[in-house]
């Protein structure tokens, strides 16, 4: 199979964009059949981008933390329908209905985006003048503390992406599992998928000299190094890796939660399809807010599971932003090329530092 045209429409489109490296993987079940490096991760030094370049990999970290909270229900640690309150202090009640697991995972709260996550990678890397005290999990809890006031609508009945609710999800998998939320990442789904070069931690990306550098773009156009910004809270999009290492996860999906003759990280498939379509359905006519978004869901169904949208057995995850990378993730049984894996080492003009 040639991919040709997939390299020339990526180098073109790199070209318009100026976007320094990208790295992306085809897979075709469990067999890599297509990886390149594209550009440069690190400009200053010249060093290209490879299949091996390591990026963070952003909001994707989310379905490793949705996956996460699915074995937990298979082991009988939790249920979705269980109140968020029984496992963490969140005294928030829209429309004076509690706000349940199933609601955190399928962005469906009730609660807006606060925009805490924003801020605080801004902040950090110079991008922008707020910045939030919110070192852990205790942290995100205070910041919450007055949300009451902010939800706009009873959960499940509308569609926002929350950061903060998969935080909370990241403190449940920690109280629920009894083991930090990295660790239990790394045992239950790193480690036996042999994604080798997958990590949250700072001295881990210090010793791999195949890491992109961040860029932002400044408002008069200057590329300015940055950096990998780190945080207790890892639930909402702290995990670096490869596209390769990502190439056995989206396997993993491809094969009902089975990759290269392991145990299934996670079974009944069937039963996650029926609860989604049972208890999703009403976010397809719920507002929105954003009408592309609405577009999106009134032909698929926002898969809490994976963090991907779904169609039947197809999946997309949207590119999800930073300042400093972009990231995206497409599984498509349906095609020839099965499933496609796209990290980018990104400038994006939206986030400027001053």
């Amino acid at each position: 199979m040639s991919f040709a045209k997939l390299e020339e429409f990526i180098f073109t489109k790199m070209s318009e964009t100026k976007l320094p490296g990208l790295s992306a993987a085809v897979i075709k079940g469990d067999e890599v059949i297509w990886k390149k490096g594209f550009g440069f991760r690190n400009l200053e030094c010249g060093f290209p981008a490879t299949p091996s370049t390591l990026y963070r990999i952003g909001s994707v970290t989310k379905s490793f933390t949705a996956l996460s909270i699915m074995q937990l229900v298979e082991q009988g640690k939790l249920r979705l329908d269980d109140p968020v309150a029984n496992y963490a202090p969140v005294n928030i009640k829209p429309g004076g209905e509690n706000i349940r697991i199933s609601h955190l995972l399928s962005h469906s709260s009730g609660i807006p985006a606060l925009a805490y996550s924003e801020a605080m990678i801004r902040g950090a890397t110079g991008a922008g003048e707020n910045w939030f005290p919110i070192a852990d999990y205790s942290d995100i809890l205070t910041f919450m503390a007055d949300a009451q006031d902010w939800t706009l609508n009873r959960p499940g009945e509308r569609w926002f992406y929350s950061n903060e609710g998969y935080a909370i999800l990241g403190y449940i998998i920690e109280k629920s599992s009894g083991m930090p939320y990295a660790e239990y990442v790394y045992k239950h789904i790193l480690a036996p998928l042999g994604m080798e070069q997958s990590f949250f931690g700072k001295e881990e990306l210090k010793k791999n000299p195949d890491a992109a550098t961040p860029y932002i773009i400044t408002r008069d156009g200057e590329r300015k190094p940055s950096d990998y910004f780190y945080s207790r809270i890892l639930s909402v999009g702290a995990l670096i890796s490869n596209v390769m290492d990502l190439a056995k996860y989206v396997a993993m999906y491809l094969g009902r939660g089975k990759y290269n003759r392991i145990a299934p990280l996670c079974s009944h498939q069937s039963q996650w399809r029926r609860w989604r379509a049972r208890k999703l359905r009403c976010l397809i006519t719920a507002p929105l807010g954003r009408e592309d978004m609405a577009t999106a869901c009134r032909s698929s169904l926002t898969s809490w599971a994976t963090h991907l949208l779904v169609m039947e057995d197809q999946y997309w995850s949207p590119p999800r932003t930073s300042p400093l990378f972009q990231n995206a993730v497409w599984v498509s049984p349906y095609l020839p090329m099965e499933a496609a894996m796209l990290s980018r080492n990104s400038e994006c003009t939206d986030w400027r530092s001053s």
